[in-house]
């Protein structure tokens, strides 16, 4: 954008020609149908308690901008790119094989400021030599503190790999917080699943996932070795291996007014 540079924009329906964000996708509905803008106000479903939701709009952006605003108030917004929501009238981009391709866009959508570099996942890839130790050393060990104390503040369940990413300075970033204001399932916070996961393994931990009966698969192996992932513990990078009150700056006036 012109004020805001390069953006991500995500809509979960109101996007013609069954346009898919991956192919593994289904395709958005053409409507926004629970809750649109040329829906009358008297006859929108009730917003639901969690945000993102395929097939929603105006309740995922109240959802995605008070988090937003939260987060600014209590000083966090380094922790996670900053979003919004704007009118989009556009086309979208020609793709070979999209049958969405070129169809117009003419809806309200979420901008989202990019987040630099890639996720943790993809920068281990399950292993972790020279380069990735190198980088890791990098993380500003306030980064990783911050981070986790937004997920556990929001209640984020969704926080895995994939969306904790890390440029290549070394500075890290959480995004996709649609999971927030759930069960906290951290890959940041020691003992939820998603943390679990890296320190013991998925067979070990999800293993009623697994294809097969979960006789056959239960219990599941035991990694001989958790994966790199685990360095971002928050314990690794709070002095002491503890927060207590030695919160990032600018949360505690934040947290009394929230208190009364």
């Amino acid at each position: 954008t012109a004020e805001r540079g390069n953006v991500f924009v995500k809509a979960w329906c109101g996007l013609k020609g069954n346009y898919r964000q991956t192919p593994r996708n289904h395709p958005l509905p053409t409507k926004c149908e629970h809750d649109g803008e040329d829906i009358p106000s008297s006859q929108r479903r009730p917003c639901q308690l969690k945000g993102g939701i395929f097939g929603w709009s105006e309740c995922n952006f109240k959802f995605l901008n008070a988090l937003d605003k939260l987060a600014e108030d209590a000083n966090l917004t380094a922790a996670t790119p900053r979003t919004w929501t704007e009118h989009v009238k556009s086309f979208i981009p020609w793709q070979e094989g999209d049958e969405a391709k070129g169809v117009k866009v003419d809806t309200r959508m979420q901008f989202y400021e990019v987040a630099e570099g890639a996720s943790i996942e993809a920068l281990y890839g399950g292993v972790l030599d020279a380069r990735t130790m190198a980088l890791t050393k990098k993380i500003p060990h306030e980064d990783v503190v911050r981070a986790a104390v937004f997920d556990l503040l929001f209640s984020e369940q969704d926080r895995h790999g994939q969306n904790v990413f890390v440029s290549e300075t070394g500075r890290l970033h959480v995004i996709d917080n649609e999971g927030a204001f759930g069960p906290i399932n951290s890959m940041l916070i020691p003992g939820g699943q998603k943390y679990e996961v890296y320190r013991i393994g998925y067979n070990a931990v999800c293993c009623g996932n697994l294809p097969g009966t979960e006789e056959e698969n239960c219990p599941g192996k035991i990694l001989d070795a958790s994966a790199p992932e685990v360095m971002i513990d928050y314990r690794c990078h709070a002095p002491g291996r503890f927060i207590g009150t030695a919160l990032p700056p600018g949360l505690e006036p934040f947290l009394r007014r929230i208190e009364k």
